[in-house]
């Protein structure tokens, strides 16, 4: 039985606070020039075909490459998280980056919270953190 959605985004923001937090802060707003806000931007992805896909491989196997968010441009790496963190962390991460910081209301009324199974799947198909890059630059999301 799949856990609700508001029990993996608390897990996600435990995730989130160990992990994710000492680059994109706390507060979901990076920092300029260095790392990219989460706030506003994720709803980018899961608002476009398989935006929602290219969300998970960031968090499997990092971003590499210039990007522009929130009207900022970034030129770092992000490193893949797929090696330390299981299916389930990855989805509870994810839906919390989903949810928190107003995300929430800017989803697409069809979004559906991540599940482990799905990040599993997603787990199968290998990619380097440039080939995200590549992948993320076909949705349109500002590079």
């Amino acid at each position: 039985m799949p856990t609700a959605p508001a029990a993996f985004a608390q897990a996600g923001k435990t995730v989130y606070a160990a992990h994710c937090a000492a680059c994109h802060q706390a507060n979901g707003a990076g920092l300029a020039g260095a790392f990219p806000p989460l706030v506003k931007s994720v709803p980018g992805y899961t608002a476009r075909v398989f935006g929602r896909t290219v969300l998970a491989d960031v968090l499997l196997y990092g971003l590499k490459g210039k990007i522009v968010a929130d009207g900022k441009s970034y030129n770092g790496v992000m490193p893949a998280w797929g090696g330390q963190l299981s299916d389930r962390q990855i989805a509870e991460v994810l839906d919390y980056v989903t949810t928190a910081w107003g995300n929430g209301q800017a989803e697409p009324s069809e979004f559906k919270p991540y599940q482990p199974p799905e990040i599993k799947a997603e787990r199968a198909t290998t990619m380097t953190a440039q080939e995200v890059w590549q992948a993320r630059a076909k949705l349109s999301l500002g590079h």
